[in-house]
């Protein structure tokens, strides 16, 4: 396991940043689709329906194996992506001689967080 520090982490946010938007974008467009597919299941299926549940269904298929592809471009940097609707992403870290995770979410400069292996996103600590 690759362990970083505050600047190694640091220097990977630029392509790490626009992988993680896309991500987020890609799980919200998988969420609406999900979304309409369950809602038209609800009522009668016309033909019409039928085949736009088709161009949803591939549209679903084709966005699942996007994100699958993203999120392991991420994973190869040794970084690992913990939630996809936040654009959330740990660094594996020793802070004081201890495991732990540098944390940092889209919308963060840089990394400014640490929170320890067993106590996730909530429990993070200021560097």
């Amino acid at each position: 396991m690759h362990l970083y520090n505050r600047e190694s982490a640091n220097k990977l946010l630029p392509s790490l940043r626009q992988l993680l938007e896309e991500i987020v974008e890609k799980r919200r467009e998988l969420t609406a689709i999900q979304r309409q597919l369950h809602s038209r299941h609800m009522h009668p299926v016309d033909q019409l329906l039928a085949d736009e549940d088709g161009r949803l269904s591939r549209r679903f298929e084709q966005l699942d194996e996007e994100l699958f592809a993203l999120i392991q471009q991420v994973q190869k940097t040794g970084a690992v992506v913990k939630d996809l609707e936040m654009g959330l992403i740990d660094f594996p870290a020793v802070v004081d001689r201890q495991p732990v995770y540098l944390c940092w979410k889209l919308g963060e400069d840089d990394i400014r967080f640490y929170h320890g292996v067993e106590e996730g996103f909530y429990g993070r600590k200021p560097l």
